[in-house]
């Protein structure tokens, strides 16, 4: 079963960003996800299809690859963009080893029957630099090394509690 097959299993509360190969032809980009929220922090439920893998070499010397971009547009106008690059803080979604990332920690995982291989989500933590102003909405957009194709399977807000 592979999570992401729509042919036989539509997966209704995914966002997923279009590519060459993807069934139904989802969009290149996601504007204006509402949030409507003050954050001290976002967490960002994601995996993908990593098309191309980083070689040990580019390991070694430091290389990123910018997968996406999340895009938080503040109430004001303001926006921040949040980088994500691939193998650091978003991972493929079949591995043979689920295993937390450099950048982001590993949400669930769950063997394939029969096969070597596991699914695997992420979770990202992103510290807002602006907590005391509304977020009014996120865009999920393509990096500039386009090297696979995104999932994002949910988008939480967190505010720090306040001791009283």
């Amino acid at each position: 079963y592979d999570i992401f097959e729509f042919k036989t299993s539509p997966v209704p509360t995914c966002i997923m960003l279009g590519a060459p190969g993807i069934p139904n032809n989802p969009p290149a980009e996601v504007k204006g996800i509402p949030v409507g929220k003050k954050a001290d922090a976002l967490f960002f439920l994601h995996t993908a299809r990593i098309d191309k893998k980083m070689t040990p070499k580019e390991v070694a010397a430091g290389t990123k690859a910018e997968m996406l971009r999340y895009i938080v547009r503040y109430k004001d106008g303001k926006e921040e963009i949040v980088p994500i690059f691939s193998e650091i803080d978003i991972g493929d979604y079949k591995v043979k080893e689920a295993a937390p990332l450099p950048g982001a920690q590993l949400a669930w995982t769950k063997p394939y029957a029969g096969t070597g291989f596991s699914a695997a989500v992420y979770s990202k933590q992103w510290t807002n630099p602006r907590p005391d102003v509304e977020i009014s909405a996120i865009d999920i957009v393509y990096g500039p090394d386009k090297c696979g194709v995104p999932a994002v399977l949910a988008i939480t807000t967190s505010v720090a509690a306040n001791p009283k």
